[in-house]
């Protein structure tokens, strides 16, 4: 589990705000803002955020922490391509995403982002290798594979949303 997961948090987050928080606080902060619309369409402000704050975090206790957060970014900015049905787009924040989780601590979400580039990439046996290591994530990687191998190409919406 990571620092991240299964927050509560009641705040109202706006750019101006980050700037006051510890290190705890902008995680908790960027979480909360990232969570506040269901099809996450504050990532990009949730990356700026990080972004603007990553000096601040190396080398402290909450650098891999930090990490998570800025995968997690990348990650839903993919997604959102993804369902554009921008797959060079989604592609390439997935390989942000991929250098950043591989900065973290967290092994089975760094292959759950390995995973969703292989089902990007049209490579269901390259997904399949990372399914075993994706953890509770590992149960969307089932869907996306059998989506590519049942119609021979992504549909990410499809196979990760059923929709």
């Amino acid at each position: 589990m990571n620092f991240l997961s299964n927050k509560e948090i009641n705040i109202n987050p706006t750019v101006d705000h980050a700037q006051e928080l510890d290190h705890a606080a902008i995680l908790e902060y960027v979480f909360a803002l990232d969570q506040s619309d269901a099809d996450h369409l504050n990532a990009q402000k949730c990356l700026d955020i990080l972004r603007g704050r990553e000096r601040d975090f190396i080398g402290t206790d909450f650098e891999n922490e930090y990490w998570y957060a800025v995968s997690l970014e990348l990650f839903h900015l993919a997604q959102n391509f993804a369902i554009q049905m921008d797959t060079e787009a989604a592609a390439s924040r997935l390989r942000e995403a991929i250098v950043a989780a591989e900065k973290s601590a967290d092994i089975g979400w760094l292959h759950y982002i390995k995973g969703t580039s292989m089902y990007l990439a049209n490579d269901p046996d390259g997904l399949h290798a990372c399914i075993a290591q994706a953890d509770e994530n590992s149960n969307i990687l089932i869907r996306l594979e059998k989506g590519l191998r049942d119609r021979g190409g992504p549909d990410y919406q499809k196979d990760c949303f059923g929709i």
